[in-house]
């Protein structure tokens, strides 16, 4: 069945509107062409995390949200547009161009009801394809390919959203990210291939649209749940810890506007992720080594070389003319050297030429924590300081008194042993 110019949508009648799901299977039907009708049911327990992971940066009140929808079964009807229009409408996200069939058809159930938002339905095919994996782990352009009209049988669903325990992999672990939202990986090539096979640089950067939707989507616990760093692990279902460092738009990482072009124009690499494209990742990395390092990074000079040629055919980057290169770019596009909330983040101002280009943002406070961190346990002793304050470990002292008790002091961030 051909399905060309045809959309792909999912509505949600939820616990609280469920009264209303026959009504809505009739008029979807007199509209569209149903392709699923499943009964959902999410383990109790599980219920408000499933919703978080389900609605992510939408979401600003997750208990509110939970009352309104009601935490029992619901039902969810996978439909085809035939004919999609679109127009400019208000959404809860703002002004944007949606689905005009759809949305109308969800607002008309909306309108005249206690609980606004008892009915969800997809705005656009980017939402569906987002929807639709988190809640039944399907590809979009697989589902639509294979999509024959309902008949009439209602199946039962009792699966939490995609990758609710978590992964077996990084690439599974991407897969969920380059389906539900905007991110790039910030890391060299050299350093992300390190970091993936768990070596010395260790964390993955990512630069994302929402934190707040990352970290509930993958699960992600904080360092410090007090602390200022923007780091975060989870643990792979190997037991192998990984660590992420989420960066975003509005944390003066980057400049917003450079952060959200970084974001705009991102490639899917062949490995299965997302990265900056050639223009981004050369002067991210430029910027990396100027300006986000205490000192001049010369371990990455090769691949910034390498890249500046690649961008500007066969040019050879000049080590002391970087500076105003970088600062030649930055003012040709209107972007700030903005200073990072995160104080762990160098902000090397001198390598600024021009600090009319500087953009202060208000930086946090570092948590007691991040000075002393005393640990004592029944066969160890933990002695960290200055760890949210210095990148790496200046000094570090480890001592095993006969391999019964171990004591472990270090000024820096280190690694547990």
């Amino acid at each position: 069945m051909s399905h060309a110019h045809q959309e792909l949508h999912l509505m949600i009648i939820w616990n609280r509107a469920s009264v209303l799901r026959q009504n809505i299977l009739a008029d979807l039907a007199a509209n569209f062409q149903i392709v699923e009708v499943f009964d959902v049911e999410w383990p109790h327990k599980d219920f408000s995390r499933n919703i978080n992971r389900f609605y992510g940066k939408k979401l600003p009140d997750l208990a509110r949200k939970v009352r309104e929808c009601g935490n029992g079964p619901f039902t969810l009807i996978t439909f085809i547009d035939s004919e999609p229009c679109y127009e400019v409408r208000d959404t809860t996200a703002g002004v944007e161009s949606v689905n005009t069939h759809v949305f109308d058809f969800k607002k008309s159930y909306r309108e005249g009801r206690n609980s606004h938002f008892s009915v969800h339905a997809t705005n656009s095919p980017d939402e569906t394809r987002r929807d639709i994996y988190l809640l039944l782990q399907a590809d979009y352009d697989d589902y639509l390919a294979q999509a024959l009209p309902w008949e009439g049988v209602v199946r039962r669903w009792r699966k939490n959203t995609a990758h609710f325990s978590g992964f077996s992999s990084l690439d599974e672990l991407f897969a969920l990210l380059n389906a539900c939202t905007s991110y790039v990986v910030l890391h060299s090539e050299e350093v992300l291939l390190e970091s993936f096979s768990g070596g010395d640089h260790g964390d993955i950067e990512l630069l994302v649209e929402a934190v707040s939707e990352v970290v509930a989507l993958l699960g992600l616990h904080k360092e410090r749940e007090q602390g200022v760093r923007a780091r975060y692990y989870l643990t792979l279902d190997s037991g192998e810890v990984k660590y992420f460092n989420l960066r975003s738009p509005e944390d003066g990482y980057y400049d917003v506007a450079w952060s959200q072009r970084i974001l705009q124009y991102r490639r899917l690499d062949e490995r299965g992720f997302y990265v900056p494209d050639a223009e981004s990742f050369c002067f991210a990395l430029m910027y990396r080594v100027l300006v986000h390092s205490a000192h001049l990074a010369e371990d990455h000079l090769p691949q910034l070389r390498q890249a500046y040629s690649q961008l500007f055919s066969g040019q050879e980057l000049s080590v002391e003319l970087m500076p105003k290169i970088l600062e030649s770019y930055m003012r040709e596009n209107g972007f700030s050297y903005t200073q990072p909330q995160d104080p762990s983040v160098h902000f090397n101002e001198q390598n600024i030429c021009s600090a009319e280009l500087i953009k202060r943002l208000p930086v946090r406070v570092f948590n007691w924590r991040d000075y002393v961190d005393l640990r004592v346990k029944m066969n160890r002793l933990q002695l960290y300081l200055l760890k949210g304050c210095v990148h790496k470990a200046k000094l570090r002292l480890y001592l095993s008194l006969g391999g019964i008790y171990k004591i472990d002091i270090a000024i820096g961030r280190v690694k547990d042993l």
